[in-house]
């Protein structure tokens, strides 16, 4: 299972159709996934007119049983500018955002996820 949540969350990802489809609605983002070799990922997301990211991040998908747990961490957002000193990101280098877990289930060719947080709904991806 965290072998294709790895596979399906690396990478880089856009809403062109959906921003350009319901410009009033949707700002136009491009959002990229890198994979780390200590198994964490790290994040950026970007408003495409805009050439700074608005959002820097690291998540750690870690095996619970049968579900994934993610964890989500604030980095230091000059350091990792850009991709940058990637290879600093570790769990002794980052501030791990308590309550933010999400908890990961795979259902035929999906995952589901529920914020640990919250007590009832879901968001699938």
């Amino acid at each position: 299972m965290i072998d294709k949540f790895n596979e399906w969350f690396a990478g880089e990802f856009q809403n062109k159709d959906q921003a350009f489809g319901r410009p009033l609605f949707y700002a136009y983002v491009k959002l990229t996934h890198i994979k780390l070799d200590n198994g964490f990922f790290y994040g950026e997301q970007q408003d495409m007119w805009k050439k700074q990211p608005y959002r820097q991040f690291a998540i750690k998908p870690v095996v619970d049983g049968d579900k994934l747990v993610i964890r989500n961490y604030d980095v230091n957002k000059e350091l990792h500018l850009g991709f940058n000193n990637l290879n600093q990101i570790t769990e002794e280098n980052l501030m791990y955002k308590s309550g933010c877990d999400n908890i990961i289930n795979f259902a035929v060719q999906s995952f589901i996820s529920v914020l640990k947080s919250m007590s009832i709904g879901s968001n699938g991806f």
